[in-house]
C-alpha cells in the first residue's frame, strides 16, 4: 500500500474602519483549501488462499480523492447606541469533493481494469450564509443574541459506476445566545449557547466499496 495527503490553504482579507467611528468595521474575506489524498493498494495471495470461502483473488486498486472549498464572506460590525452594537455577515461556500476510484484484476503481471467494482463520483455542496448578532452591554452585564441562516445546494452525480445522481436543497437555522457578568477587571463568568453543522468530508460520503482488503471492506454513505 502507498498513500499520500497533504493539504493548501490560502486566505486573503480587507478590512476597513471608519473615521469618527472607531467601532464600525468592514471586512471582506477569501479562503481557499484543498486536501487531496492518493490511495494505491496491491493485494497478492498465495495458492493455498483461493479455496478460502472469501474471494482472496489478487487484485490492485487506486483511489484519488480531493476536496476543493473556496470561501467569499463580507463582515460588517457597528455601534447603533450607547448600548447596543450589531454585527452582520453573509457567506458563500462552494465545496466541491471528486473521487476516482480504480478496481483491477490481477493475474501474474497483468492488471485488468474492473468497471462494475470502479467508481467515478462527485459531490458538490454550495451553500449561503446569513448572520445577525445583537450585543447589549448594560453595567456588569454583557448579553448576546443571534440567528444564522443556511441554505445548502447539494449535487451528486456519478460519472461512471453504479449508482444515480440526485440533487437536494435544504435550509437550516442556526441560533446562539451568550450572557456574561463582570466579576472584576479580571473575571467573568457567563453562559453561553452555540450550534456548529458539522458536514461530512469525501472519505464519508464517497459510496465506492473499498475491496482492497476482501476480509475488511470498507465504503461511505
Amino acid at each position: 500500500t502507498k498513500m499520500s495527503r497533504y493539504s493548501i490553504n490560502g486566505s486573503v482579507d480587507y478590512q476597513r474602519t471608519f473615521a469618527g467611528h472607531k467601532d464600525r468595521m468592514l471586512t471582506l474575506s477569501y479562503l481557499i483549501s484543498t486536501t487531496p489524498d492518493k490511495n494505491k493498494s496491491l493485494n497478492l495471495f498465495t495458492a493455498d488462499a483461493t479455496s478460502s470461502a472469501l474471494s482472496l483473488t489478487d487484485r490492485y486498486s487506486d483511489v484519488r480523492n480531493n476536496t476543493v472549498e473556496h470561501t467569499f464572506q463580507v463582515d460588517y460590525s457597528s455601534p447603533l447606541s450607547k448600548y447596543f452594537s450589531l454585527d452582520t455577515g453573509t457567506k458563500y461556500i462552494l465545496r466541491n469533493n471528486t473521487s476516482h476510484s480504480d478496481y483491477y484484476n490481477v493475474a501474474g503481471e497483468k492488471r485488468t481494469y474492473d468497471s462494475d467494482n470502479s467508481m467515478n463520483y462527485k459531490h458538490s455542496n454550495d451553500i449561503l450564509a446569513a448572520y445577525a448578532e445583537m450585543t447589549s452591554k448594560l453595567k456588569a452585564f454583557t448579553l448576546k443574541a443571534g440567528l444564522r441562516y443556511e441554505h445548502t445546494w447539494q449535487n451528486v452525480e456519478y460519472l461512471s459506476g453504479h449508482g444515480e445522481n440526485f440533487k437536494l436543497n435544504y435550509n437550516n437555522f442556526v441560533p446562539s445566545g451568550n450572557v456574561s457578568y463582570k466579576l472584576s477587571e479580571a473575571q467573568n463568568i457567563g453562559l453561553a449557547y452555540n450550534m456548529r453543522i458539522s458536514r461530512p468530508g469525501i472519505a464519508m460520503l464517497n459510496p465506492y466499496v473499498d475491496k482492497s482488503d476482501p476480509t475488511a471492506r470498507s465504503y461511505g454513505n
